[in-house]
């Protein structure tokens, strides 16, 4: 009987924790584990949404190594929605 010896998925392994956090004007964030910065805006790679560029008004700020995110309180501890 033939043992897997190996899997191999393709593809570089996410980094632990990103290099940077996108804080968008819009109030999203991307988390990213490269950039670079031109006339034209910021140029990005995220685990979650590969290459992309933003415009240099969507960056409202730019948080290097930052702590992980904090996931919020359990659904059980939140007030409903009136």
């Amino acid at each position: 009987m033939s043992k897997i010896q190996i899997l191999d998925f393709g593809g570089a392994a996410a980094p632990e924790r990103p290099l940077a956090r996108l804080h968008l004007a819009d109030g999203g964030l991307i988390q990213v584990d490269g950039f670079h910065f031109d006339a034209t805006g910021i140029s990005a790679h995220s685990a979650a949404l590969g290459d992309f560029h933003l415009p240099a008004g969507a960056l409202s700020e730019l948080a290097l190594h930052p702590p992980p995110l904090q996931l919020p309180p359990s659904s059980t501890q939140l007030e409903p929605i009136p």
